[in-house]
């Protein structure tokens, strides 16, 4: 009689790696946001700003975003790990994952040396400050 360990095993390894494709945040449907606060309810929504500012296009969820501008989420996907991808003044596309969940303003700074950092995670409510870049 055949062993059951393998099948079970296997079993679990593809549960495993579809909860991590599903857990993903949504590559597609991302909207620019101009709202500089967001709802106890909102989707994820991240802020994009480089230190010093310079020109940058990031691209988040399927939209572009220059520093000084947010993205939301779509309202029916709940993101986890998201892909940013962004070009540097030489043309060269860098990428990245950053956690951004639901009801939390997530903000991100691209420093000089190149390096995207999470700078800030605010959940998202009506007594929450507004977002804007540092001048």
């Amino acid at each position: 009689m055949a062993s059951r360990r393998p099948k079970t095993a296997a079993a679990l390894w593809g549960a495993i790696a579809t909860a991590g494709l599903t857990g993903c945040a949504p590559a597609t449907g991302w909207q620019r946001e101009s709202a500089r606060v967001c709802a106890a309810d909102s989707p994820a929504v991240v802020c994009v700003q480089a230190t010093p500012d310079r020109a940058v296009e990031f691209e988040i969820g399927g939209v572009a975003l220059v520093p000084g501008e947010c993205g939301r989420a779509p309202a029916s996907r709940t993101p986890r790990a998201l892909r940013v991808a962004w070009r540097d003044t030489e043309g060269k596309t860098h990428e990245q994952r950053i956690r951004a969940a639901p009801h939390k303003r997530t903000e991100l700074a691209l420093r000089a040396d190149g390096a995207l950092d999470v700078i800030a995670k605010t959940v998202c409510d009506s007594t929450m400050p507004p977002w804007g870049p540092p001048r």
